[in-house]
């Protein structure tokens, strides 16, 4: 589940890109779309690598990194912990007595 999330996220980070940076400096090269997929995968994994074009993205396209590297950071914890959870409620009882004093 976490891998098919993780994939969706990253089609729609690397589609968004190559959208918003169509007539931009960072598509003056002709392999610009292979770029944009290191950038997005690298955000999204957090590790800290580039191809150097982040600095010529647009500020929509600095959004987008931005979005996938806070989604590369939280959702998969989150969605684990979702997951992990248990599927029926825990019914807990404690017993009840009347307690005498004196």
């Amino acid at each position: 589940m976490i891998t098919l999330i993780a994939t969706a996220v990253l089609m729609t980070g690397v589609g968004l890109l190559m959208f918003t940076e169509q007539q931009h400096a960072a598509s003056e090269s002709s392999e610009h779309w292979l770029a944009l997929v290191f950038e997005a995968v690298s955000a999204f994994g957090t590790v800290g690598l580039g191809t150097g074009i982040t600095p010529l993205l647009t500020p929509l396209g600095k959004i987008i990194i931005m979005l996938l590297m806070f989604t590369g950071r939280v959702m998969p914890l989150m969605l684990s912990i979702y997951l992990a959870r248990p599927t029926y409620p825990w019914h807990i009882r404690t017993p009840s007595e009347e307690v005498g004093l004196g």
